[in-house]
């Protein structure tokens, strides 16, 4: 058969490997896709974007998924690695999380890497964990890549696997501005 541009119009079977967008693993299907119409030999989605077999158009790949071509070189798209994200939709790859945060493992949710919860930090990129500041350090705010020693005249209490929150002024001192603790006239 002649295809002819914009006017040849035929339905095919779902193949193994192709998904609906919207379903990042999807097994392959008997289904019959409706009727589509163009250029079938130059028939395919750009990088980033994958058929949709219930439209016949290309949608891209969700934030928090990368598109790639790995099985039988049809393109579909997968979800970032533990450690990794990406925050748009059709993107070619994963980025890194920053230090300060993290990807764990198991996110259903990989769109923006989460920050290190207060009394924690993330000292590397690309990491699946947050780790607790130690006795005599402090980690006041999220998103921490290290945690900072306990200011002069306070105290950071230890809490095993909570870190320390806040640093307490010491008996005879109060906490002055950010970060300063002074004596008690």
């Amino acid at each position: 058969a002649k295809f002819t541009p914009g006017t040849t119009k035929l339905q095919v079977r779902r193949a193994a490997f192709l998904q609906l967008a919207s379903d990042g693993l999807s097994a392959p299907s008997e289904a019959i896709s409706p009727t589509l119409v163009g250029d079938f030999s130059v028939a395919m989605c750009s990088s980033g974007y994958v058929v949709n077999w219930a439209t016949g158009e290309c949608d891209p790949c969700p934030a928090g998924t990368y598109w790639t071509k790995r099985r039988s070189d049809l393109p579909y798209c997968v979800a970032c690695a533990d450690g990794t994200y990406s925050s748009t939709e059709a993107s070619t790859e994963c980025e890194a999380c920053a230090a300060g945060t993290y990807m764990p493992s198991g996110a259903v949710n990989r769109s923006a890497c989460l920050e290190a919860p207060v009394g924690t930090f993330v000292p590397e990129k690309e990491a699946v964990k947050w780790e607790p500041c130690m006795s005599g350090s402090v980690a006041e705010t999220e998103g921490n890549f290290v945690c900072e020693v306990c200011p002069e005249n306070a105290e950071c209490a230890y809490e095993v696997g909570n870190g320390s929150a806040t640093a307490i002024a010491s008996a005879g001192f109060f906490k002055y501005g950010e970060d300063a603790f002074v004596s008690c006239r």
